[in-house]
């Protein structure tokens, strides 16, 4: 079977589902990126306070350096992430492929030239050979919906 690959309406049904995957996504960024920038925070608060005596004031100057650049870098990534989850949950629109399951490799199926990664509970139902349907949402490729069809 050919996979095919097209763009449909998100049915107000599918909504929800993808509002909920789009949280945990959400509340994953956070704990993975937050943490770092309030890190670095404090810790240039600690060491400009004076709290730390440090020999050699060029060291410090360093610490402030890599410690600005570890909070920015870590505060872009998170507004990356935010920005583009906000804009899967503006799109109207989802992609669906159709086609046979080539390759499985842990959680993520290969149809086609797609590499499609699903949760855990999907994974489990899919098996080599078989022939699906996934939607997808356009920007994250956050899976909605995976069938399993003959053909």
């Amino acid at each position: 079977m050919q996979p095919q690959a097209q763009l449909e309406h998100i049915a107000e049904e599918d909504k929800p589902i993808l509002r909920e995957k789009i949280r945990k996504k959400i509340s994953r960024a956070t704990a993975l990126y937050l943490p770092a920038v309030i890190l670095a925070i404090a810790s240039l608060i600690v060491i400009n306070a004076g709290e730390l005596n440090f020999q050699n004031d060029s060291f410090q100057g360093i610490m402030n350096v890599f410690l600005v650049i570890g909070g920015a870098l870590a505060a872009r990534l998170y507004a990356a992430e935010l920005m583009d989850l906000n804009k899967d949950l503006k799109s109207w629109e989802k992609k669906i492929i159709r086609g046979t399951v080539h390759e499985k490799t842990g959680n993520k199926i290969h149809i086609a030239s797609h590499v499609i990664a699903l949760d855990a509970h999907l994974a489990e139902k899919v098996n080599k050979g078989d022939n699906v349907e996934v939607q997808l949402s356009i920007k994250t490729e956050t899976v909605i919906r995976l069938k399993k069809f003959t053909a």
